[in-house]
């Protein structure tokens, strides 16, 4: 009888598996149509920190893999083409002002500025990041300069477009292996953030896609999905993209303690040996950033009098996490959970009340389906807790982070957290709300969400396109 059970568990993941690859292709082709399209329409650095983000790929393509700090006061950046400096001119009266429009103006001038002049500029907040998360917008800068593009807009351009290949390809894989996921997975990198993140040259959109895909290995370790790989492989792609993820953002980096609450991980030497080289990894560029590269920090910031702030007030501790989820959420005061559906460009572009809904409704569904609800305690309650404080941790850190470096000495609430912050920790959900033992609520239920899932793609990058356009220019 048991064994039977085995099979039949066997059966329903292959067949999610073959809907898990449908609908990878499905959102390949939907997808990167709507990323490519972005990559173009919106104006150029009207992502957020897209600015210095670009300085940052320009560095890395000309050579230069480690930013550096000079002058006094010092100032961290790197020699670039100052054209990038000059387009940003033209746009930048764009920014932070919904009622202003891209004008024909703007877009003669910007066509006009070439790429030629070089000189420093301080771009600080990018500065520290790897030069691997920008692999993909360096191609596309180096292909542009090398295809005898002059124009620093279309090198943008061709940059981005180059990002949101890869990115797309990469979530469209981790759906594809994600077996009974899919549909939430396909939901959750179907959001207007998430694709708007594709297609801008940040490193956002690597950092997602990495997360998913550790996810989706963590999954197929765990034989929550088949895997043709033998464990071992399956732990050590988990680390791997996992690893690069922590690489962008340091405070994902409890995550990586994930597999040891799983049954008999500190028994497994091997779990240990790849959980010290990811470390190492991290660990070797963040003293490479401390050594040549300055912390950003705004004004009127110390962490060292932060941290004193806290110990010799610890009753600052409970009135900055409720104002962290009261009264001073985002940059822009608008909800965390607003941010993370969609408010593109500089937290300036919102999508149509209606859709927050049922972005949110949409989203909670998917993950509900991604096998059955268990209330029992079973045997995966310490992978349950485990995710669960992980997560709160990295939670935790993202605003711990940004106390330190960006919210001035004696402030009672938090400045700088973004909710696009939070997307690469929304794949693991999962693990706390659902027991993976191949079943699944309604299989009759299950079929008409699968054949749903194409629409909802289409429905939030149609929303999307339209308020991007709406935005940017006049309808």
């Amino acid at each position: 009888m048991d064994f039977l059970k085995i099979n039949n568990f066997i059966d329903v993941f292959h067949r999610c598996d073959f809907s898990a690859r449908v609908l990878g292709v499905f959102y390949f082709c939907s997808v990167l149509i709507v990323s490519l399209l972005l990559a173009i329409l919106v104006p150029p650095f009207e992502n957020s920190d897209e600015f210095n983000h670009f300085n940052r790929v320009y560095q890395i393509s000309s050579g230069k893999m480690i930013a550096f700090r000079t002058g006094h006061p010092a100032q961290s950046g790197g020699v670039v083409d100052l054209g990038i400096n000059k387009l940003d001119d033209i746009y930048s009266s764009i920014r932070f002002h919904a009622d202003v429009k891209v004008t024909s103006s703007m877009m003669e001038r910007g066509n006009a500025v070439l790429i030629g002049e070089k000189g420093f500029q301080s771009f600080p907040n990018t500065a520290i990041y790897s030069p691997l998360l920008y692999l993909p917008a360096v191609m596309g800068l180096d292909a542009a300069r090398f295809s005898g593009v002059h124009r620093v807009k279309w090198a943008l351009i061709t940059s981005r477009m180059t990002t949101a290949i890869v990115c797309v390809s990469l979530a469209s894989i981790a759906i594809a292996l994600s077996g009974s996921a899919a549909i939430f997975l396909a939901v959750f990198l179907s959001l207007p953030m998430t694709i708007s993140l594709f297609s801008s040259v940040s490193q956002d959109g690597l950092i997602i896609c990495f997360s998913t895909l550790s996810f989706v290995f963590l999954c197929r370790f765990l034989h929550f999905v088949p895997s043709r790989l033998k464990g071992k492989e399956d732990l050590v792609l988990f680390y791997s993209f996992l690893s690069l993820s922590v690489l962008g953002r340091p405070a994902y980096a409890p995550l990586l303690l994930l597999p040891f609450f799983t049954q008999n991980s500190f028994k497994n030497k091997f779990n240990f040996f790849c959980f010290f080289i990811s470390i190492s990894f991290v660990a070797f560029w963040m003293l490479l950033v401390h050594f040549f590269v300055m912390i950003p920090m705004w004004d009127q910031t110390s962490p060292g009098k932060q941290v004193y702030n806290l110990i010799t007030h610890p009753r600052l501790v409970p009135e900055l996490i409720e104002h962290a989820f009261t009264d001073h959420q985002g940059m822009e005061s608008l909800p965390f959970w607003k941010e993370v559906i969609g408010v593109v460009g500089w937290i300036d572009t919102v999508m149509p009340e209606w859709f927050y809904i049922t972005a949110l409704f949409v989203f909670v569904f998917s993950l509900i389906f991604v096998g059955q609800l268990r209330l029992k305690i079973d045997s995966y309650i310490r992978l349950r807790f485990g995710v669960a404080f992980l997560l709160l941790a990295s939670v935790s850190l993202v605003f711990f982070l940004e106390y330190l470096t960006f919210t001035p000495v004696g402030q009672n609430f938090i400045v700088g957290v973004q909710g696009r912050y939070f997307l690469p920790l929304l794949p693991f959900l999962p693990f706390i709300i659902l027991g993976y033992d191949g079943s699944v609520i309604k299989s009759r239920i299950r079929t008409i969400m699968l054949a749903l899932s194409p629409g909802w793609i289409v429905v939030s990058s149609v929303v999307l396109l339209y308020s991007v356009l709406s935005r940017y220019y006049v309808m």
